[in-house]
């Protein structure tokens, strides 16, 4: 049977490798697709435990704590305003 999780990160290779099979996800061009990759976005932060797992945010900051980092939070101090409708 094949391993639905290969890089276990709680992630679907599915959704991971994306549409196209012959040339799956990348996001941080290391040559290893997001699929394989226990963290796709290089920034030292395993994906099974990355508050963002497609940012780069070594910091983990989350400014509202709720589980989401502030690198790709839309609302990261938590007041219900995104940040596009603030800086568009």
């Amino acid at each position: 049977q094949r391993d639905r999780d290969s890089d276990d990160d709680d992630v679907p290779d599915e959704e991971e490798a994306g549409t196209d099979p012959k040339d799956p996800i990348d996001t941080d061009d290391d040559g290893r697709p997001d699929f394989q990759d226990e963290d796709s976005d290089n920034d030292t932060i395993s994906d099974a435990v990355d508050l963002c797992r497609l940012d780069a945010d070594p910091g983990q900051a989350d400014a509202d704590r709720d589980g989401l980092g502030d690198a790709c939070d839309d609302d990261s101090d938590g007041d219900g305003w995104r940040k596009q409708m603030l800086y568009p």
